[in-house]
């Protein structure tokens, strides 16, 4: 199992990540208090002021009634009687209620009755007051403004301290150390959740270990049959005349035993997640000119043209028995799903192709031609032998494509580097 290497990137910062979510919900919430906070306190404030003034002019109207004068000033009061009106007070309504006016540098709170007979409007210049509530409301804004920087110096901290069981949870996993899997023992969100991980990461084990052991005896079993058919086949060539015709199909009876017996060997490395055998310095092209002189035979039977393009001297430090077993999926390949010809195989220092001689593959199995049990219209096969090719080649470092060819061939290609250009046959 590979280890995992989690780091914390910008994304934790926004909503795109669990931390993120969580300290955006929570200085939202601060902020959504605050502002209901800021309004409930203004009206209230209102409130106040409303019952303030009404009671202030009616006390003040106390004081001055009854009037003397058409016009009466007594400290921050003044009583018009209507015929001393100005004209910037008559659009009030005479209700006996209190509004304000902001007249010239004076913020005056006006009421308009009748009393006794009379219609009266008395103000009172109430800025001092005016000036009160602005300090209040300042006082308010500042406490909101605080809270919320408050809140989002505090949702830093609490979101850390809440996702840390997760991150080492993560962190956990990504090591391997499922046997110690912290807060598995806890019974809340975390803790279930490394449950889940931890039974599903037994159930996987098991299986592995049923795939590997199946693999082993498979290949055991295989591997018996095989050494007594190449010990069977030696016998022969040992007692049969050298001038004999029969030579021939032993020789191809050994080749046939041997490629069955490597292929044996090369699913059971991939099985075990192995990479395939040990190295050795291969020449790729003197394997593809071995491996195309056995299916060269086939070709020609089948009434193909076979052509074969080495353009460089390609020499990979990789397991012979996996690259044959590529190669032999290919080729096999191309001898199953030609109809023409011809059939073309080509190597440059970059990778080897091999081209089919036939209709290319259609549209829709194209994005999944390397899957498992991918099979066309006509299938010939399992679908199996391209999915072994790309996974024999991953594991090597090598990449696997497809595309089809300018005349409409299926060109399959195996590239040793990134800058690999299929040819344009």
């Amino acid at each position: 199992m590979k280890n995992l290497r989690f780091t914390q990137t910008n994304s934790d910062k926004t909503w795109s990540s669990l931390r993120g979510r969580i300290g955006f919900s929570y200085q939202l919430l601060t902020w959504m208090l605050s502002l209901f906070f800021i309004v409930l306190s203004y009206q209230t404030l209102e409130y106040v002021e409303d019952d303030f003034l009404q009671a202030k002019l009616e006390a003040g109207l106390e004081t001055m009634w009854p009037p003397n004068e058409t016009y009466q000033k007594h400290g921050e009061y003044q009583l018009y009687l209507a015929a001393n009106l100005p004209d910037y007070l008559q659009p009030f309504p005479q209700d006996g209620k209190v509004y304000e006016l902001d007249y010239l540098d004076q913020e005056l709170a006006v009421m308009r009755g009748e009393r006794d007979g009379l219609a009266y409007t008395l103000t009172w210049n109430h800025h001092s007051f005016e000036v009160i509530e602005r300090a209040v409301l300042a006082l308010f804004l500042a406490t909101a403004l605080m809270g919320g920087l408050l809140a989002w110096f505090f949702s830093r901290y609490l979101v850390q301290i809440s996702v840390l069981p997760l991150n080492r949870l993560t962190q956990a996993v990504a090591k391997g150390e499922m046997h110690a899997l912290p807060a598995a023992q806890n019974q809340d969100e975390i803790g279930y959740l490394a449950q889940a991980i931890l039974q599903r990461d037994q159930e996987l084990v098991a299986f592995l270990q049923r795939e590997t052991h199946f693999a082993q005896d498979a290949s055991h079993e295989l591997r018996t049959p095989l050494a007594i058919i190449l010990g069977a086949a030696e016998v022969l060539q040992a007692q049969i005349p050298a001038d004999s015709p029969q030579h021939i199909h032993l020789k191809r009876i050994q080749e046939t035993a041997q490629e069955a017996a490597d292929l044996v060997a090369a699913l059971l490395s991939l099985a075990r997640q192995a990479h395939g055998g040990e190295d050795e310095p291969v020449d790729i092209g003197q394997l593809l000119q071995q491996e195309s002189r056995r299916y060269q035979t086939i070709y020609q039977a089948k009434g193909f043209e076979f052509h074969l393009a080495i353009e460089a001297d390609v020499i990979q430090a990789v397991p012979l028995v996996v690259v044959k077993v590529i190669l032999g999926n290919l080729l096999r390949n191309a001898f199953d799903y030609s109809t023409t010809g011809p059939i073309q195989v080509g190597l440059n220092a970059q990778g080897f192709w091999v081209q089919n001689g036939g209709k290319g593959v259609a549209t829709a199995l194209q994005s999944k031609l390397f899957e498992r049990y991918a099979r066309g219209q006509n299938p010939l096969g399992h679908g199996i032998g391209l999915s072994l090719v790309k996974r024999l080649a991953e594991q090597m470092g090598w990449q696997v494509g497809y595309q089809n060819s300018i005349h409409s061939r299926a060109l399959f290609w195996v590239a040793f580097h990134k800058d690999f250009q299929p040819p344009a046959a």
